[in-house]
């Protein structure tokens, strides 16, 4: 597994454990303290440092979503694995945590070109536009506009959850009347418009009380505001000088910059500083993209490009941190180096925007 292989695949790991948990929060009945099981999902066939990353950015997630949610009503959370390696990580993790070390550093992780960024010289180069965060004005979510209801008579005919059973006698189909959340037989069943998934009413709307998706397959209904510092700017440069593989494109160079400030209600740890923040990033000029400038946009005006939480490289908790969308911080030395040329990048960065609801549609 290459690095920038490595790098999305821990991205996967920390993002489906997010959205379990989230989803288990999020059950109709959850007036209980609740146990979960949870399989180490991603760490087959792996060794070495990349099953140390991958216990890393479990836990991490772990952590971090616990952290964020003060009021979350899981308790007790049982890792599942068969290997007696990564047990032995995890134990030495959760030692560590315990003793109150903080976040274990990396056996090994994936290479930088640097440790610190480099300031990047914009003198001399046009300026093309500067992005800000846009407040939200409504915190809630018209869910109305997005179900549909379904009546008793047509709630039968639904294809959701349908189980064929072929055999000797005539093909059966049954039809599965449980919500996907509480998973319990729907009341007040309704059909999101989009992708057609049934919940029980109560159900859908406190779930998107959280995040106005799909629980099931993750479309977006609305839009979603992320935690990111909302005094922060990304100004956005024409470079005249291409970037390896577009050869005879301009480029775009994005500076973002956030003043040091203190966490707010809704971060880890509300009323704690945190430190200024300063990268940059680079983007063909080119149809694509130009597009994945536009997503990028949009994702940071959302509050979703960066977030406050625990820095991969080095560790420490309470920082400005990229929010799992990959950027290119160096012109070159390929996908190791975290710059170009990679093919694959902005099909790659495109996903990832995707995940958090930032599509072309």
């Amino acid at each position: 597994m290459s690095s920038s292989s490595l790098e999305l695949h821990l991205i996967y790991i920390q993002t489906a454990i997010k959205n379990v948990l989230q989803t288990v929060d999020n059950m109709k009945r959850r007036s209980e303290e609740i146990s979960l099981a949870l399989p180490m999902i991603g760490t087959g066939g792996l060794t070495d440092w990349r099953l140390q990353s991958c216990c890393n950015a479990a836990s991490e997630a772990i952590w971090t979503y616990l952290k964020a949610n003060s009021h979350s009503h899981i308790r007790h959370i049982h890792l599942v694995n068969d290997n007696a390696e990564i047990t032995r990580i995890l134990r030495d993790i959760f030692q560590r945590h315990e003793h109150r070390e903080g976040p274990p550093s990396k056996v090994r992780d994936v290479p930088r070109t640097h440790s610190k960024e480099f300031e990047y010289h914009t003198k001399g180069l046009k300026l093309k536009e500067t992005w800000k965060v846009q407040k939200m004005t409504d915190s809630s979510v018209d869910i109305s506009k997005y179900f549909d209801k379904i009546s008793n008579s047509s709630k039968d005919n639904e294809k959701r959850g349908k189980l064929k059973i072929y055999g000797d006698d005539e093909e059966q189909t049954f039809v599965s009347e449980n919500c996907g959340i509480c998973m319990c037989e729907m009341t007040d069943p309704v059909r999101l418009n989009r992708c057609k998934h049934t919940f029980c009413l109560e159900c859908i709307t406190g779930f998107f009380q959280t995040k106005p998706s799909c629980p099931v397959c993750g479309f977006v209904y609305g839009k979603i505001y992320g935690d990111q510092p909302d005094d922060g700017t990304a100004s956005i440069y024409i470079d005249p000088t291409s970037l390896p593989g577009y050869d005879e494109k301009q480029t775009y160079v994005i500076i973002y910059e956030f003043p040091k400030g203190k966490q707010k209600s809704f971060h880890p740890d509300p009323g704690v500083e945190y430190e200024g923040f300063k990268r940059r990033a680079f983007l063909p000029i080119s149809k694509d993209g130009t597009e994945v400038l536009q997503l990028l946009k949009r994702a940071f005006e959302q509050g979703m490009a960066f977030t406050i939480g625990t820095s991969r490289t080095t560790g420490k908790e309470g920082v400005i941190t990229w929010n799992d969308i990959h950027h290119k911080t160096s012109k070159t030395g390929g996908p190791t180096k975290f710059g170009y040329p990679d093919s694959e990048y902005l099909t790659r960065v495109r996903e990832e925007l995707g995940c958090k609801g930032i599509t072309d549609e």
